[in-house]
């Protein structure tokens, strides 16, 4: 007897499946199916569609490259509790900086990031282009989503400020539906979308509003300074009415870049520039001859889009050289230990080796 795959299991993953895998993932009388982790509890995640919490197997627990929601994996459903027995391979993986360094994922297979910023106290145009960087350093296309426009307000200087970013961006207001079939439009069947942002922007009640229901908990705004309040504490994915899925994370207060790359594909318009100094080594840092100064110069570069650019740049080339060195140091350490074990090891009898049986 044959199964609908879930929704999302994608060519991609379906290439995976070994063979005899394959045919369990296609039998549903099999108990072995493929799920999609929506909850992470150290080695305990939550499975889309499973109503007991499930138990990574040994093989799949690993701290240093942790199971996150979004991930798609095989799991025996059958037993109590459920058994994580493979984790399939990932697409736009979402990474953060560890606080001991390194880097760690935190969200995977995405297919859109919705940066959320809401009008007035908490719009930040220099903020909003740090987690474009971020989201170009996963590979996941980005759209910017000013929240809290409500009726009244005008949003359009907003709107052109953080289109300037050179990201689209829609302006919607969960609370009174506006805006939200536009948020709908880019949610295809099957996609998995994530949402962005600083604490109190509005994400869990732009979840509610996409879900139709009062799921996560949201907060107020507070008094004096026009910044919502922070309610999500968890990250989760759920799935949308029409096929999507959605992410939502707790909010952040810093987005800490861990790759260059990304820094370049966010500031389209000075990545064209880059190459086309009179020098070939410039650095970009008031250097004879540089395209991005003689662009500011002749008004086709905003001198604050520059500004921005320099200072996201050092600051990810700087944590790429930390991450580099951390990584190099961990597997010296690891290594260390492996040899550490095999000299504890008791050795063989050399009479006894060479003797014949």
């Amino acid at each position: 007897m044959l199964a609908m795959l879930p929704d999302g299991f994608t060519q991609f993953f379906l290439g995976q499946l070994a063979v005899d895998e394959l045919q369990a993932a296609l039998d549903s009388e099999h108990p072995l199916c493929p799920a999609r982790v929506c909850f992470v509890s150290r080695d305990r995640v939550r499975l889309l569609g499973v109503p007991t919490m499930a138990q990574l197997s040994g093989a799949v627990f690993d701290p240093e490259d942790p199971t996150v929601v979004g991930d798609w994996v095989l799991a025996d459903t059958t037993l109590d509790p459920p058994i994580v027995t493979r984790r399939l391979d990932r697409t736009g993986v979402l990474r953060r900086r560890k606080p001991t360094g390194g880097v760690q994922p935190v969200a995977a297979n995405l297919d859109l990031a919705m940066v959320c910023t809401a009008m007035g106290g908490d719009l930040n145009v220099r903020r909003v282009e740090r987690w474009l960087a971020l989201c170009a350093e996963a590979s996941v296309p980005a759209l910017v989503v000013l929240t809290k426009a409500d009726p009244g307000q005008d949003p359009t200087a907003d709107l052109a400020s953080l289109r300037a970013t050179g990201a689209d961006a829609v302006a919607v207001s969960a609370l009174h539906g506006i805006g939200i079939d536009e948020i709908r439009g880019h949610l295809e069947p099957g996609q998995t979308a994530t949402l962005l942002g600083s604490s109190g922007v509005g994400k869990s009640t732009l979840v509610n509003a996409l879900l139709g229901e009062l799921t996560q908990v949201t907060g107020g705004v507070r008094v004096g300074d026009d910044k919502g309040r922070h309610t999500t504490t968890a990250r989760s994915l759920h799935a949308l009415p029409g096929g999507a899925f959605l992410v939502d994370n707790p909010g952040v207060r810093e987005v800490g870049l861990v790759d260059p790359s990304g820094v370049t594909v966010s500031f389209p318009e000075i990545d064209a520039l880059l190459g086309t100094c009179r020098y070939r080594g410039c650095g970009h840092n008031g250097d004879e001859g540089c395209a991005l100064d003689a662009a500011v110069v002749a008004g086709s570069l905003d001198p604050t889009r520059l500004d921005a650019w320099r200072k996201l740049e050092a600051e990810a080339a700087y944590e790429a050289r930390r991450i580099d060195k951390v990584t190099t140091v961990e597997e010296q350490r690891k290594w260390k230990r492996i040899s550490q074990l095999n000299r504890t090891r008791p050795k063989k009898d050399s009479k006894q080796k060479g003797r014949k049986r």
